[in-house]
């Protein structure tokens, strides 16, 4: 596995999965849990623990988003408000998809930022107070940090349009530069 969110959407009983080797993400529905979006709690009670226990029945994958055409990689992601965004890797390139998880059952492609070389290990994504969108993309084991900067406030569209605005390196970042 690679990444966890939790969908802020519908009942608030969703949760977006990524890893390797498997859809881009999957949507799981956490049914043996309270509405409302409240901690969600352990679900493996009782003596002895066991990590192989099944999961409650009512806690169900419910859709499976596929990977991209040559892609195999979906890393850490991020959700705010109803758009998740998942990072995709493959053979050296990397791209963003961005999700309406609106309907958690039935996501819908927005838009995708691709880009070219390299990878996208970890997205994550802020809104801005001026409307307009952060992104930031972790490459290279997320020691280098890729920052893009929504053109336009508003909600994210297919035509919202992303500006690269800097790159922090890991040397950057612990301060021996």
């Amino acid at each position: 596995w690679q990444g966890v969110q939790r969908l802020a959407v519908a009942d608030g009983r969703y949760l977006a999965l990524s890893r390797k080797h498997g859809p881009m993400v999957e949507i799981v529905h956490l049914g043996s849990r309270d509405a409302g979006g409240e901690r969600l709690r352990a679900n493996r009670f009782g003596s002895p623990y066991s990590a192989n226990a099944a999961p409650p029945a009512g806690d169900t994958v419910v859709k499976n988003v596929p990977q991209d055409p040559g892609y195999h990689h979906s890393g850490g992601m991020q959700a705010v408000g109803a758009v998740l965004a998942a990072g995709l890797e493959a053979g050296g390139k990397w791209r963003v998809a961005f999700l309406d998880v609106s309907d958690p059952t039935d996501p819908k492609r927005i838009t995708t930022l691709k880009r070219g070389a390299g990878s996208a290990g970890t997205v994550s994504l802020a809104k801005l107070a001026d409307g307009r969108y952060l992104l930031i993309v972790g490459r290279a084991a997320a020691n280098k940090l890729t920052f893009f900067r929504s053109r336009q406030p508003g909600p994210i569209t297919a035509d919202t349009t992303w500006i690269e605005t800097t790159t922090w390196h890991e040397s950057q970042l612990r301060g021996n530069d």
